[in-house]
């Protein structure tokens, strides 16, 4: 009888032999195991192994429990320090990423504003440059209108004079001589004697070419048809005229041509 029980319990403890390595667990219960597996050897065919055996169950107990109260506990701490391990892993990796971002953020935000200033930057350029452009036509037109307008001044007087001519109005013509071109022409009878044979005065071109504030010169071209009793004879000119600004009112001061062409019809 003691035989058969120190047999079921040895096979008992070697089936838990066998679980724990099974389990790839090499604990208390292989250590505890072992010495109750050993005490029942020595035992067996004593009349002490019964006792000896619930003894050894005894201790065998009452290690597990505390060695498992342990092992709870040590498996226990380990997963709150794997768990808090964990957590400040997640943590860190929260708190890079929350930075990434914040750098992501600040950098974009930086080349937002770089591009805006750069965009700012280009427009004022741009309103400056249209400013300046348009100043300088404002400023061009100006100067046009104005030349234009003195131009045309110019040569009214000029076409005004020579139209007195052709017409025989040598009065009206002779008015707009300067004093110093009629003492230079002579008398009004005198200018008009010399010029009583035009038939007719043609201006084929007048450009002013200096303008200043009391005198303007003009270069001329004209073309001059003179009835001198055997035909018409067609003479071409190229002069200079000078205007003078006398009493508000602008005058011919000076007249000077030079013939390039003459022939007859």
């Amino acid at each position: 009888m003691e035989k058969l029980s120190t047999l079921i319990v040895a096979a008992c403890f070697g089936l838990l032999v066998l679980y724990k390595f099974s389990m790839l667990i090499l604990t208390h219960w292989f250590v505890s195991a072992l010495i109750v597996g050993v005490a029942t050897f020595f035992y067996a065919g004593k009349r002490l192994a019964a006792p000896a055996t619930i003894l050894s169950l005894i201790i065998l107990f009452v290690l597990n429990v505390i060695f498992v109260e342990d092992s709870k506990k040590s498996e226990y701490q380990s997963e709150e320090h794997y768990q808090q391990e964990e957590s400040f892993d997640k943590e860190r990796l929260e708190r890079e990423w929350q930075e990434l971002e914040r750098q992501s953020r600040e950098r974009q935000e930086r080349e937002r504003q770089e591009r805006e200033e750069q965009e700012r930057f280009e427009r004022e350029q741009q309103e400056r440059q249209e400013r300046l452009e348009r100043q300088e036509r404002q400023e061009r037109q100006e100067r046009e209108r104005q030349e234009q307008a003195s131009a045309s001044v110019y040569n009214k007087i000029f076409n005004d004079y020579y139209g007195a001519i052709s017409a025989h109005r040598f009065s009206d013509a002779y008015s707009l001589l300067s004093e110093r071109e009629k003492q230079h022409q002579g008398s009004l009878e005198s200018f008009a004697k010399g010029r009583q044979d035009v038939a007719d005065i043609e201006i084929l071109n007048f450009k002013v070419t200096d303008e200043r504030e009391s005198t303007v010169n003009a270069d001329y071209r004209i073309k001059t048809k003179d009835n001198d009793g055997n035909g018409f004879l067609v003479r071409t000119f190229d002069g200079n005229v000078t205007f003078t600004k006398s009493a508000g009112t602008w005058k011919i001061d000076a007249l000077s041509s030079r013939k390039i062409d003459e022939h007859r019809e």
